[in-house]
């Protein structure tokens, strides 16, 4: 399986948002061969908020910085 990108991160946001936007005006949404209706709402956020974070893990790794959840090292005095 090839790693994911920058832009299949944010077609996946793109696709996940018009998911919870159609379920927040009562319509049912299909996405990746599957009705998803307010019953899924759960699941639609769930897959928001880890493409929002895959995304911005994403866009920290091409400008350089520290992967989520890491921190730098602070050695000797301040």
């Amino acid at each position: 399986m090839a790693a994911i990108d920058l832009e299949h991160a944010r077609a996946q946001l793109a696709a996940w948002l018009e998911a919870s936007l159609a379920l927040a005006r009562g319509a049912s949404h299909a996405l990746d061969g599957r009705s998803l209706t307010r019953a899924d709402a759960a699941e639609v956020e769930r897959m928001l908020n880890y493409w929002r974070r895959m995304e911005a893990e994403l866009l920290r790794a091409r400008r350089g910085g520290p992967a989520l959840g890491a921190a730098k090292a602070a050695f000797g005095p301040r």
